[in-house]
């Protein structure tokens, strides 16, 4: 447990080499009614290589919401009656509005990136971020520096001159930076990681057998698993269940060959498993929108 009034010495920025941004008040005024960047604004960013004494506190919270990621070293956070101990990988975040504290711990301070995000999708941010809960959230992720990139892509635009396209390149960042943060994420134990490399090898299996039709217990099968408990683990992994993940794969190849020449719909249904041209336009047409020929011919000269 971090005791605060026993931190000297401390301070929330100006450490050697730091990178510092802050959005303008004309700017983010001028983010606030931009579409796109009015969904997602980066109103504070930057970057600490080297942190010794570093402390904030907020006792009333900011009006935005604050995304930290560990470079390496530790720190810790406490918000909303939790007191976290944050090393090499772990994202925290922090939503708008809730009280906390968070330093670098002094026998080895932290490399940390932040961000500052304010706008109409932070809220459906937090339901990809931490699904089913509210108040602060910790994550982390296996291979940082991954991560760190996509902060360096967004520092890169923060000295675009402050035009409104610059805006729209900090906002559009900011979504490909979040996106990966959550699909980098690292399970939390190491029960739920071997569930999901289980998961894993199922999918791969999936991708070698697009040219038939496959059952549940095949697909659990080769899991290692019972299919109820395999149709439960891989709803919870992807979001949908096994079935109808394996028919997305097997569109998502009839579209390949679609676009790829002029192989008959016919010969498509049949290298794909469908029983006939029948069932494999109708899944073909729930899945895109349009027909196998109009997917087809949607690229020809004249077509609408």
């Amino acid at each position: 447990m971090i005791n605060i009034s026993n931190i000297m010495q401390s301070k929330p920025e100006g450490f050697p080499n730091q990178r510092l941004f802050r959005l303008p008040a004309e700017l983010e005024r001028r983010a606030e009614v931009l579409p796109v960047c009015r969904e997602l604004t980066v109103t504070d960013t930057g970057y600490y290589p080297e942190s010794g004494g570093h402390f904030v506190e907020r006792p009333k919270g900011i009006a935005s919401a604050i995304l930290l990621f560990c470079m390496d070293g530790c720190g810790w956070v406490k918000a909303g009656g939790e007191d976290l101990k944050v090393v090499r990988g772990d994202l925290l975040w922090i939503p708008a509005g809730l009280a906390h504290a968070y330093g670098a711990r002094p026998e080895d301070p932290w490399r940390l990136y932040w961000l500052h995000l304010a706008g109409d999708s932070v809220r459906a941010w937090e339901h990809w971020i931490h699904p089913g809960g509210t108040g602060l959230h910790r994550w982390r992720v296996e291979d940082p520096a991954n991560l760190a990139e996509r902060f360096e892509a967004l520092w890169r635009r923060v000295d675009d001159g402050g035009t409104d396209l610059s805006l729209l390149r900090m906002s559009a960042e900011a979504h490909l930076l979040l996106a990966d943060a959550v699909a980098a994420r690292s399970p939390a134990d190491a029960r739920a990681r071997h569930v999901e490399q289980r998961i894993d090898r199922s999918v791969a299996w999936m991708r070698e057998q697009l040219h038939q039709t496959v059952r549940l217990a095949d697909c659990a099968r080769a899991a290692g698993m019972s299919p109820s408990h395999y149709s439960a683990e891989f709803r919870r992994v992807t979001g949908i269940p096994p079935l109808k993940y394996f028919n997305r794969l097997r569109l998502r190849k009839a579209s390949e060959m679609l676009d790829a020449g002029d192989i008959p719909v016919q010969d498509i249904a049949d290298r794909l498993g469908y029983a006939n041209p029948f069932h494999f336009s109708k899944a073909f047409r729930s899945f895109t929108g349009l027909s196998p020929r109009a997917y087809r011919n949607r690229m020809k000269p004249g077509a609408d």
